[in-house]
């Protein structure tokens, strides 16, 4: 989840009371993720295309986390050339990552991205604010990953960009509605976790983590095991129950709100730059209310999990 400094607040869930390191590391990606699956399995073909983050291997060696850019457009054909993408990110990635990003998204009339912020903020390049907790969890997270901060790298100056989120009053308003607290999201995280812990066996990531801290290549070898579990997740969340929780369905209602404005304003080819995390929910919403089918899918490497020797 995007947030400026005046709302910043992430959620994080341990497996097991042993990887909090490694749940600290995923709450600095801002992924809104929860890590429930045990043994990675492979996963069928029609999971496959749903995914919107994918690990890359040559030779049965980590080679690239992808995200997907997936293309939408209406079931029956009209008149109106529509098309709706999902380009799903990661908030923390490599150079060329957002690079490409910012070309891509120079061809969308309109682009609708997520941020917890008043309409009016449109954050340059290290706008950060480096008091707050979040700034200096990310801050450290860049460091040692070596990788770059979406907010520091992505032009959100640009006239086709359109806020698409809610402000930081209205993300409150709507928690309340819904007898939410941050605390509790964390604890119903956690309590899920341990539920199914008994389980679950992940003393190998307890290992890695600990060489990977250690290793003279620690920020390759911390990108590979947090991209797995990234993987094994697939971006997904669960809170809420049936109804749904403000920090995802919620979120996404208010940006499918701006996307019905926006189509009615004869937008042709809109993006929406949200997390991963909110894919999911987006891919479903667009089916049924919107009558779209995915028509391709195309991926971008957010990080590259092999050192340039290899």
């Amino acid at each position: 989840m995007m947030l400026t400094h005046e709302s910043g607040w992430a959620l994080a869930c341990c497996r097991r009371g042993s990887c909090i390191a490694i749940s600290l590391l995923l709450v600095t990606l801002s992924l809104d993720v929860q890590l429930l699956k045990a043994e990675p399995k492979e996963p069928r073909q029609a999971d496959r295309q749903q995914s919107f983050l994918r690990l890359t291997t040559v030779d049965s060696r980590p080679r690239s986390l992808d995200t997907a850019i997936v293309s939408y457009v209406p079931e029956k054909p009209t008149q109106k050339k529509l098309q709706v993408d999902l380009i799903a990110a990661v908030h923390v990635g490599q150079r060329s990552y957002y690079e490409e990003l910012n070309e891509l998204m120079r061809g969308y009339d309109a682009v609708l991205y997520e941020m917890v912020a008043e309409r009016d903020v449109r954050p340059g390049p290290n706008e950060r604010s480096s008091g707050s907790p979040l700034s200096w969890l990310q801050g450290g997270m860049t460091s040692i990953l070596e990788l770059d901060f979406q907010l520091d790298r992505i032009d959100y100056q640009r006239k086709n960009f359109v806020h698409a989120d809610f402000s930081p009053r209205e993300m409150a308003q709507h928690m309340k509605q819904r007898g939410e607290t941050i605390l509790g999201m964390v604890l119903d995280l956690m309590g899920q976790s341990l539920a199914t812990q008994k389980e679950q066996v992940f003393e190998s990531d307890d290992v890695a983590l600990l060489k990977a801290l250690f290793a003279p290549d620690r920020a390759i070898r911390l990108r590979r095991i947090l991209a797995r579990q990234l993987v094994e997740s697939d971006g997904k969340i669960v809170l809420g129950g049936r109804n749904g929780s403000t920090l995802i369905d919620d979120r996404n209602d208010r940006a499918l709100d701006v996307l019905s404005r926006e189509i009615a304003n004869e937008k042709n080819r809109i993006g929406i730059f949200y997390g991963a995390a909110h894919m999911h929910d987006f891919d479903k919403k667009l089916r049924k209310d919107f009558s779209l089918r995915r028509s391709q899918q195309n991926w971008l490497e957010a990080w590259a999990l092999m050192e340039k020797s290899e």
